[in-house]
This record gives structure tokens, sequence and C-alpha cells, in this order.
């Protein structure tokens, strides 16, 4: 049995609603234009993650990994991903031959990811003091490659 979930999304098309399956994945939600070397938030990506009816109410906390590209920033999301979806289970680390999914990475030296993705399926988590949160796993692009200048890396972005 597969321990990602299926959740159902509505999509509003006039005055329809109509459930939309849709599978975990990575989603943009910040777009890098690097012509201009400027950035694009798409609000209607993060709107349709965060206004879940299951977590709508709830503080969000942000689980990221920032730092130089081709460092494993997404391979580690892999990882909690993978805890996030298995935190129950003693072996949530997997095999030697259970391949990591989620975020997509690569070897190499060109870089994987762009802008800012966000995973689409919120996780629910229960704080010791009993009050729940969302938890949104976060992937950014990472700073100081070949095709980014120091602008586009700074953290301090004023829109």
């Amino acid at each position: 049995s597969s321990d990602l979930r299926i959740e159902e999304e509505f999509v509003l098309e006039g005055d329809q609603a109509e459930p939309v399956v849709k599978e975990p994945e990575p989603v943009q939600i910040v777009l890098a234009h690097e012509d201009d070397h400027d950035f694009e938030l798409d609000e209607r990506a993060l709107e349709q993650i965060l206004l879940q009816e299951h977590i709508r109410d709830l503080n969000v906390v942000v689980v990221s990994v920032a730092g130089a590209f081709r460092k494993g920033k997404s391979f580690l999301l892999d990882f909690m991903l993978r805890y996030m979806y298995k935190k129950d289970d003693f072996s949530w680390m997997g095999g030697l031959n259970e391949p990591l999914t989620g975020f997509t990475w690569r070897g190499g030296c060109e870089r994987e990811t762009t802008g800012i993705q966000v995973w689409n399926e919120v996780f629910q988590v229960t704080k010791p003091d009993g009050t729940k949160v969302a938890v949104l796993l976060m992937d950014t692009q990472g700073a100081f490659d070949s095709q980014s200048t120091i602008k586009d890396c700074a953290t301090d972005r004023k829109s």
C-alpha cells in the first residue's frame, strides 16, 4: 500500500465546483524570471494549498532548507517528506534500495530547483501542548549559481 494520500481539491468554473484528484507533489509558488532577474509569487497556487479546509484555520510552520546551489536541499527535504509520511514507523528512513521521492533532485553541477516550490500536501501535526499546526515543506532555488546575480541571491528582497 502506498503511504501517499490522494486528496480532492475543487476547481471553480463558473457556478460549478468540480473535484480534481491530485497526488501529492511539489507546486511552484514563486517563479524565477531569469531574463529580468525578478521573482513572481503565484498567489493562486499558494492559496489552493493554504486554504484547504483541514488546515485553513491553523498556524503554519514552514520547514525549508536554504543555501548554495547543488548542496542537497531537495535531497534533504525528501527525507523530511519520508519522515512526515512514516513518522510513526521506526524504520521511516527506508531501506537501501528504496528510492527517495518527492522534490526533484539530481547529481551533477546544473541546478534543478528554480524559484520556490512547496509540497501540496500540508501535514497536520499536534504539538506537545495539544495544539495543532499545519506543516508546509518548502524547497528553494539554490544561491550563487552561474545564472544568478548577487541581487537574485539576496535574502532581503523588496517588491
